[in-house]
């Protein structure tokens, strides 16, 4: 398993009709087909696919027991057009772009011998995007530059998803799409308080609308031949973001800095509505307070570059997914959370062709409410027990580590030799925090050759600790699984570029 066919045609185009006028074009055509996703069970009695039925997995963890491999198919058309305009005072920039998308997607989710639930998916999309920005100096003071600019973008989708439970057994599937427009309005400045101090200043509106055409779970047949649409609707939505931010440059090798600014999550409807007696939507925008301090150096004559930050971001209104008291599922808002932390970033060039590179993150992630979340499985929330859970799937510890070395072959070209480690602490898998993913370190070496602008060779080694690892998966009343990686691999990689 972990077959895969990738094809990506580009191309390019620049056109200069004066000194002052430039359109870049670019073309996008590709297409990706692979193997469904690794899923392997994790022995838990409480499951019924483990207590019930008494499936137990393989001993060795790398081993696969899936009978149905599954498959994903993915193409897309994309196109940008940007232009820039030079005036005397700055730059009119128009940018474009389109794209379509389709992907068929499947596979056995439980991980097991007996294939307890197949899913399927199928999702298109279409979207046109346009913005058109000026930045410069328009009142001739060198102390002072602004963007200003407006945005719109449009797109439709459609989803569509059926699964198929106890070998066929239970087959449901839903379906729904959704158009979307959205515009907005942005500004952005920059103003040198002195020689060392900057302080800048933005903000951006943002309206947008959703239609929304939703067939939920048990609405259509097997074959999405026949839908009843059972939800209908429409939401408006509209939202204000400002940034403000300040950096000191005692020097040309220091910068030290600070934000603080307001985002936010566009609220929309649950095209995966689990039943037609439970609510779709709307759920309202999800908010984000970031603030974030830090300095970035070049030390040493650039020998040493070292940065670091800490932040911490307050979220309002989280989209969550919720089950009220008739086990019915629905996305509210709401949650609230904080995740906060550290960030060190370290490079070295003890040589003149060897780089070392560190970067390390520490990061608390917890909530700090959630209404609706059931914790002890009897169908009743427990906004108590819910206080201070961890943030599923995010790491309280990373660290990466990469040693990169260039040998001139002169007119043979050039070898880069690389050699990385990386750590990622424990997770939970879900809001509950029910079920744990192991952390986990990742070896990995490769040599490349690059004889010329055209020829690249790669000899590399990936997950040379053969170890277990998985980035996410899920724990349900059903099953327990995770989506796991691939063991200790080696190959050979060619690409010729023209």
């Amino acid at each position: 398993m972990g077959e895969f066919d990738t094809l990506i045609t580009k191309g390019a185009l620049t056109i200069r009709p004066s000194d002052d006028l430039s359109m870049d074009i670019l073309l996008e055509r590709g297409s990706a087909d692979t193997d469904g996703t690794a899923s392997r069970s994790i022995f838990r009695p409480s499951t019924m696919l483990n207590g019930t039925l008494g499936y137990v997995p393989p001993s060795d963890p790398h081993e696969l027991d899936m009978p149905y491999e599954g498959y994903s198919e993915l193409e897309w058309n994309q196109a940008v057009l940007k232009v820039e305009y030079e005036i005397p005072t700055g730059t009119i920039t128009s940018i474009t772009g389109a794209r379509d998308m389709s992907q068929d997607l499947s596979t056995s989710i439980d991980g097991s011998a007996l294939n307890l639930f197949v899913f399927e998916t199928t999702f298109e999309q279409d979207q046109l995007s346009q913005e058109i920005r000026y930045s410069g100096n328009p009142f001739g003071n060198k102390d002072i530059s602004i963007t200003i600019g407006a945005y719109y973008f449009e797109q439709d989708y459609w989803y569509k998803e059926r699964r198929s439970i106890f070998g066929g057994a239970v087959q449901q599937a839903l379906s729904g799409g959704i158009e979307q427009t959205t515009w907005a309005l942005f500004s952005h400045a920059d103003y040198h308080v002195s020689d060392t101090i900057m302080a800048s200043f933005g903000v951006r509106y943002t309206k947008e609308s959703k239609d929304a055409l939703i067939a939920s779970l048990t609405n259509c047949d097997f074959k999405w031949d026949n839908c009843t649409f059972d939800f209908d609707d429409d939401e408006t939505w509209s939202n204000v973001s400002p940034r403000a931010g300040i950096q000191w440059r005692p020097n040309e090798n220091i910068n030290v800095y600070g934000s603080i600014g307001r985002g936010f999550r566009s609220g929309g409807f649950n095209l995966r509505n689990g039943s037609p007696q439970a609510s779709a939507g709307p759920y309202d925008e999800e908010q984000v307070t970031s603030f974030e301090i830090g300095v970035k150096s070049d030390l040493l004559d650039g020998k040493v570059r070292l940065n670091g930050a800490i932040f911490n971001n307050e979220y309002d209104n989280l989209q969550r997914t919720v089950m009220d008291d008739q086990a019915l599922q629905s996305i509210l808002n709401a949650a609230s959370a904080t995740i906060r932390g550290v960030e060190v970033e370290l490079s070295v060039m003890p040589l003149e062709k060897l780089s070392v590179n560190l970067n390390y993150g520490y990061t608390d992630a917890f909530y700090d409410s959630f209404e609706g979340l059931d914790i002890t499985g009897d169908n009743i929330p427990d906004p108590e027990l819910s206080k201070d859970l961890d943030l599923p799937l995010i790491p309280e510890n990373t660290l990466s580590l990469t040693a990169i070395y260039d040998l001139n072959l002169g007119a043979s070209g050039v070898v880069t030799f690389r050699g990385s480690y990386s750590f990622v602490d424990t997770r939970y898998i879900n809001n509950e925090n029910s079920l744990e993913l192991n952390d986990y370190e990742l070896y990995g070496l490769s040599a490349t050759w690059v004889p010329d602008d055209n020829w690249r060779v790669s000899l590399y080694g990936k997950n040379l600790g053969n170890e277990y690892y998985a980035p996410f998966g899920s724990d349900i009343g059903l099953f327990s699984q995770q989506f796991i990686q691939p063991p200790r691999n080696y190959g050979v990689d060619i690409s010729y570029a023209y």
